[in-house]
């Protein structure tokens, strides 16, 4: 409690926290089809693009601890406007506001053509649980449903990726598909 020369009170409390320096979001700017996985205790982001997308002059936007701010090669980075190569692991030194700096490594992988999102339009369905690492869609649709003139929504990453079952083209919302193998 502080107390005026007049006596009026006034409470306060003080809140004592310890200053940060973590890169807590991280994604390149007009990079449609993205994903990132932050690893807090390793001090690394990884970024997967599509294959198709350059690695150089990327624009990142991010957003760090309280107060932070970041440098690559003493050279400070603002989210949404710096340009940087990700050809090699790029290096971001973070620091706090109380000046403590943290190295955190960024990692730009090329992927090659992934589902992103899938879902049918016209049918009751769960959420897609899509694995990019073995490679699948688990969707589950209530029960009875005819699976065999099923359409699908879905988006695929990058701008020149297309669908083939047996060679022939699935259009998203447009090709009726047969699940019931």
């Amino acid at each position: 409690t502080i107390t005026s020369e007049i006596g009026e009170q006034v409470d306060w409390k003080v809140i004592v926290k310890p200053a940060e320096n973590s890169i807590l979001d991280f994604e390149f700017r007009d990079v449609e089809f993205q994903k990132v996985e932050i690893d807090l205790s390793a001090d690394r982001v990884l970024v997967y693009i599509p294959q198709e997308e350059s690695l150089n002059d990327l624009v990142t936007r991010f957003e760090l601890s309280e107060g932070a701010n970041t440098f690559i090669e003493n050279i400070e980075q603002i989210s949404g406007t710096t340009t940087n190569s990700f050809t090699d692991t790029v290096r971001y030194v973070v620091f706090s506001m109380a000046g403590d700096s943290r190295l955190w490594e960024v990692v730009a992988i090329q992927t090659n053509p992934a589902i992103v999102n899938f879902g049918f339009e016209a049918e009751e369905f769960s959420e897609a649980i899509i694995d990019d690492f073995s490679n699948t869609v688990d969707v589950f649709v209530k029960e009875g449903t005819d699976l065999t003139q099923l359409v699908a929504s879905f988006e695929l990453t990058g701008t020149s990726a297309g669908m083939y079952i047996n060679g022939a083209e699935v259009l998203s919302n447009q090709s009726a598909i047969n699940y019931s193998y």
